[in-house]
């Protein structure tokens, strides 16, 4: 366990790797976000057509609020993925940052879906959460001490919410272990995902450097 948490890609190959996984963030941003942007637009219909229903909800207007700021955000998560996809002048950086802002996006939307949907008592619907935690950590890879900042970062806004809404002292307390373990299962995840796609990237470089040796081998005895 420890050696996963910690692994790093060997040095030859880190360079080609950051370079593999860079590119394919990108494209799972352009994915996830028009996704995103479907369900959100087919939800946001399906309100308009019982909206006379719907607005009994007790929080309607929070959600009504988070599913524009949902629209809006993936949309421009869309249009700027396709941006970079289509320009070759994107360094490695600005694609690092743009993948991040997605992974922080997604986590802040599920974790207030599920804040709003439980009457702002998060532990008691965390599907919707765990769901953006599970769905980052699968299709994202990232760097350790990116995963470590994010992870902390969203337990902070987790517990911090606890906070504000009146609950018994129990309740904060649950949320907060709540908030700490699913802050610790999201870098393990992250960090299985990064080592099992890293070593498969090493293994396919291996392969294809014996291949060239082998080429060369034959084209001398030719």
């Amino acid at each position: 366990m420890k050696s996963i948490l910690t692994y790093t890609t060997p040095k030859k190959f880190a360079d080609t790797f950051k370079d593999f996984y860079a590119e394919l963030n990108i494209k799972q941003v352009k994915l996830l976000s028009l996704i995103l942007f479907a369900i959100t637009l087919i939800t946001q219909v399906i309100g308009f057509i019982y909206e006379k229903d719907i607005k009994t909800i007790k929080v309607y207007n929070q959600l009504h609020l988070l599913n524009y700021i949902k629209l809006i955000g993936s949309l421009i998560f869309f249009f700027l993925s396709t941006i970079v996809l289509k320009t070759s002048n994107w360094r490695y950086p600005y694609k690092r940052n743009l993948t991040l802002s997605f992974i922080v996006f997604v986590l802040l939307i599920s974790l207030f879906t599920s804040y709003i949907v439980s009457s702002y008592n998060t532990k008691n619907t965390l599907t919707i959460f765990l769901i953006g935690v599970v769905t980052v950590s699968v299709f994202f890879i990232t760097e350790y001490k990116h995963i470590v900042a994010i992870s902390i970062f969203i337990s902070t806004v987790f517990l911090v919410s606890i906070v504000f809404p009146k609950t018994s002292f129990e309740d904060k307390l649950l949320n907060a272990i709540v908030g700490l373990v699913i802050g610790i299962f999201l870098i393990i995840l992250s960090r299985y995902n990064y080592f099992y796609k890293s070593q498969n990237h090493v293994k396919i470089k291996e392969l294809e450097k014996k291949n060239i040796q082998i080429e060369n081998i034959n084209t001398k005895k030719n």
